[in-house]
């Protein structure tokens, strides 16, 4: 069983657990997926804690989440997500964070349904075990502070964090300025890549 959730392309697994009342699955044409339709699924009413009694057997044994290889060699591949349904597991979720023991962490927007762009709250599955994140929040224009409210909760609930880039449309000012104090957050790290201007004393 752990070798099975050892690695998630992406969340469906864990809400294809969930009892089957909760979601939905809509099959739409999706551009930016490894497959010309996809099946996006999303949530037809609230959250409540029972809905995740399943998911929480399974969650703790996810140890790399996201990612190119996850995805190519994972049926579910398929399966993306609505905007809306991280939000509601976000906003719903009975614990800190759904993947507790988490080390490698890829979020980008293969993970989402064609249209919906940005960050959603996804620092759900952040923890203090995570050790590499990348982000790529593309797809189209991303919300700055958004990535700034998901970057403190990273500092927040990963400070053993050692490998982290981000890749935003999110290129402002005000994203480049607060970047320092958001890397000082991190006394472990060891490698960061970013497509922002930071200067030399930001790193130091």
């Amino acid at each position: 069983m752990d070798i099975v959730w050892r690695s998630l392309p992406n969340l469906a697994p864990l809400i294809l657990t969930m009892p089957p009342d909760a979601w939905t699955a809509e099959l739409r044409t999706n551009l930016t997926s490894l497959d010309n339709e996809v099946i996006v699924l999303s949530f037809v009413r609230p959250l409540v804690p029972a809905d995740f009694v399943r998911m929480l057997l399974y969650c703790p044994r996810v140890k790399s989440f996201g990612g190119f290889e996850n995805r190519l060699k994972d049926t579910i591949k398929k399966f993306n997500l609505a905007f809306s349904a991280v939000n509601a597991l976000e906003a719903f979720r009975p614990a800190s964070s759904l993947l507790p023991n988490v080390e490698y962490l890829e979020w980008d927007y293969f993970q989402y349904a064609f249209g919906e762009c940005g960050l959603p709250a996804i620092h759900f599955l952040f923890g203090s075990r995570l050790r590499t994140v990348h982000l790529w929040p593309m797809g189209g224009p991303c919300n700055a502070n958004n990535v700034y409210q998901t970057l403190q909760k990273l500092t927040a609930k990963s400070p053993a964090l050692q490998h982290f880039s981000l890749s935003s449309y999110s290129k402002t000012a005000e994203l480049c300025e607060l970047m320092p104090a958001l890397l000082s957050g991190l006394p472990q790290l060891v490698d960061f890549k970013a497509d922002i201007q930071l200067n030399a004393a930001a790193l130091l």
